[in-house]
């Protein structure tokens, strides 16, 4: 499963999106699942 950043586009690979985006530090909440 994939999950991308809505802020800066970064591409997060597993089961649950990260507890913060490593590129620009927003949280989960901001991420979308990608197909």
């Amino acid at each position: 499963m994939k999950w991308r950043c809505k802020v800066c586009d970064y591409i997060h690979e597993g089961d649950q999106p990260p507890e913060v985006c490593p590129v620009c530090g927003v949280g989960p909440e901001e991420f979308e699942k990608v197909e």
